[in-house]
């Protein structure tokens, strides 16, 4: 219910405050309504976050024909 996802919320964002705290400037937050909407600057600065250089096949993420192992695969 709601209370329960609002307690596991307040509990993500006090973890969160902590690791900002310890690491700070460590955790890259990307928004995901952001980055459906902004890909492409979004994916730059999280490239640059990481000290990557950008490259357009990022953008074409879909195209790739490998598989991808993920959990939710």
């Amino acid at each position: 219910d709601l209370t329960l996802f609002a307690a596991h919320y307040r509990e993500y964002l006090r973890m969160m405050e902590h690791v900002d705290a310890v690491l700070p400037n460590r955790v890259i937050r990307i928004v995901n309504e952001r980055l459906v909407a902004d890909l492409e600057p979004t994916v730059r600065h999280l490239l640059e976050k990481a000290g990557l250089s950008f490259d357009p096949r990022c953008l074409d993420f879909h195209a790739n024909r490998r598989n991808v192992r993920t959990p939710s695969a």
